[in-house]
């Protein structure tokens, strides 16, 4: 695996971990929240609440442990860091929470950054990884991109820098 690979690797194992501790913990309020509706009686209010709740939460949950199990497609492609041909940051509100990075076949992944504080924001770690694993990528958004990209990824591909001989 190569250290971009394995970055994003680990924070996709940290985020999955994450869904499926969530999706346990869902589960266990379901099972709290079934009973206790019918001990208080399907008739009254409170009892009802409960119950649609662990009738509408369980599906739920089950699909957020299912979906944390599946395989990765993207991490996958990063294997060879030579078809990626571009790449953007994905910004909620002031911070940078995910990166998108698109290869030469047309596929476009998107990659969860991890959180290193409320303030400091996303990890812009990857980044770096980037521009050293795939020189010849595109890098930033804009709409002209997005276009070049739909109609021929690879003409998005830079001509990788000459070396100057002093």
């Amino acid at each position: 695996m190569n250290p971009l690979q394995q970055y994003l690797h680990g924070v996709i194992g940290k985020q999955r971990m994450k869904n499926r501790v969530a999706a346990v913990v869902m589960l266990v309020l379901c099972g709290v929240a079934a009973p206790w509706g019918l001990s208080l009686g399907a008739g009254q209010e409170h009892g009802a609440k409960l119950i649609a709740a662990a009738v509408i939460g369980t599906p739920v949950a089950l699909l957020i442990l299912g979906l944390s199990f599946r395989a990765t497609k993207g991490v996958r492609a990063l294997a060879d860091p030579a078809r990626i041909v571009w790449y953007y940051g994905l910004e909620q509100s002031t911070h940078t929470n995910a990166v998108m990075i698109g290869f030469d076949d047309g596929a476009l992944h998107k990659f969860p950054l991890p959180l290193i504080s409320i303030k400091q924001g996303f990890s812009q770690e990857v980044f770096e990884l980037l521009r050293v694993a795939a020189p010849q990528a595109r890098v930033g958004f804009s709409e002209e991109l997005r276009r070049a990209f739909r109609e021929d990824p690879t003409s998005l591909v830079q001509a990788a820098p000459r070396k100057r001989i002093s």
